[in-house]
């Protein structure tokens, strides 16, 4: 039990290239429904067949559309990759079986297609046959994907720690970039010696700034966007994006680890470590191996 609970707190990357897997999800629909005919398609006419297959097939797209897009916006801090685990994934993919389930019997309920009565033994019924048909593959994607990421993730860290350590450090600040002032909205500013800096964080409407101030850290919050603080240290290439959320000072770099999400962080002078995506996992990776590019 407790090897599933430590499996299942795994992390896990949020969903990525969501077009592709909807129109991969929604051609495999199709095929199923085509070749199977569940939920009473056999007795279909057959010319009307194909056009009522495609519909069952659009309904589950915006269904999928619904969770990949609409869910994340509404409920951002559960759906937040920082927090994205093995076990969210698997309930969230159950959750769209469900979706995907109801609306299409709703669709051949209100269209005549199939039943006459839509009642709670049709939807068991049905739901049953969707899980059968969905929850295995995707349970089975989740191990294999997470698994495949993971080991990407670690071969990847192992070769940038290397370099970290042939390198020793990467470059000091030029004297004529210390300098910096980072300013907020109305008045608010910070001004700190740039090699001081250890990341910003998007904070809601806010940025939270983590530094270094006689040697320990400290942070203070900016009303500003992540998109103005990346253009107030554009001059600054040791400054880089590592996250949609994070920047980061890759001149405090100490240690990288990777997990199915992709690299964190771990800098000098600071217990935090810093999250950095799939998307901008090459780009840090170049930096680290050319600094001040």
């Amino acid at each position: 039990m407790n090897k599933l609970i430590k499996f299942l707190n795994q992390p896990y990357p949020v969903t990525a290239n969501a077009w592709k897997n909807i129109a991969t999800v929604t051609l495999l629909i199709f095929v199923i429904l085509y070749f199977f005919q569940p939920f009473g398609i056999q007795y279909i006419e057959r010319g009307k067949k194909t056009v009522i297959l495609l519909g069952y097939a659009m309904v589950s797209a915006l269904v999928m559309a619904f969770q990949y897009f609409l869910l994340p916006a509404l409920f951002p801090r559960f759906y937040d990759e920082k927090h994205w685990t093995v076990g969210r994934h698997i309930f969230s993919s159950a959750v769209l079986l469900i979706l995907i389930a109801l609306s299409n019997i709703l669709y051949g309920y209100v269209f005549h297609i199939t039943w006459q009565h839509f009642n709670l033994s049709v939807f068991l019924s049905a739901l049953a046959m969707v899980f059968i048909v969905g929850i295995f593959p995707i349970t089975l994607t989740v191990i294999l994907q997470q698994n495949m990421m993971l080991k990407k993730s670690l071969r990847e860290s192992g070769l940038i720690n290397e370099l970290l350590t042939a390198n020793g450090s990467l470059p000091s600040v030029p004297e004529h970039l210390q300098p910096l002032t980072l300013a907020g909205a109305g008045k608010d500013t910070l001004e700190i010696a740039a090699g001081q800096l250890l990341y910003m964080e998007a904070y809601g409407n806010y940025v939270k700034i983590h530094y270094l101030k006689n040697t320990l850290p400290a942070c203070k919050i900016l009303r500003a966007t992540i998109r103005q603080m990346e253009d107030a240290v554009a001059e600054y290439p040791f400054m880089a994006k590592c996250h949609r959320a994070f920047l980061v000072n890759l001149n405090v770099v100490k240690h990288v680890d990777g997990n199915s999400q992709g690299y964190r962080l771990s800098l000098t002078g600071c217990e935090d470590e810093v999250p950095v995506s799939r998307a901008f996992t090459a780009a840090i990776k170049r930096k680290i191996e050319h600094p001040g590019t």
